[in-house]
């Protein structure tokens, strides 16, 4: 289950970087061409959007790397989450069906990781509490 979760982990990271990478490096007439809808907003905010998924695609990498950082691996998976679930709402509204898929299959993953550590502080908590009792 580890390593699954370990492969999961490293998906989204690839993925959160890519975008990350594009929105950061590549101008809006550029980005334009590729995504349309990159025009409704200011490049302000897309560098924003570009450095929100760099910080958390790095947090997502470090904690990949070291295995007993599970504590910051839940936390970027949940702002990984806030993130994607803009996304999913975003393309929604626009009715772009191809971005709402990846962005809902990233969500997915990014709740099995979460569930995964959820799950795995629960047990840490429940053996002290045998152990206290």
């Amino acid at each position: 289950m580890k390593i699954a979760v370990l492969i999961i982990q490293f998906l989204i990271t690839a993925k959160v970087a890519e975008t990350a990478i594009l929105a950061l490096l590549f101008s809006k007439e550029k980005l334009y061409v590729q995504f349309p809808f990159s025009k409704e907003f200011s490049t302000r905010s897309l560098k924003y959007f570009g450095w929100a998924n760099a910080a958390s695609a790095l947090a997502m990498l470090i904690a990949s790397l070291f295995f007993n950082w599970n504590l910051l691996a839940g936390v970027t998976a949940i702002a990984i989450s806030f993130l994607l679930l803009a996304a999913i709402i975003y393309h929604s509204f626009r009715r772009e069906y191809f971005g709402l898929s990846v962005n809902v299959i990233l969500l997915s993953c990014c709740i099995f990781v979460v569930y995964n550590y959820a799950m795995h502080y629960t047990q840490i908590a429940y053996s002290i509490y045998q152990y206290a009792y």
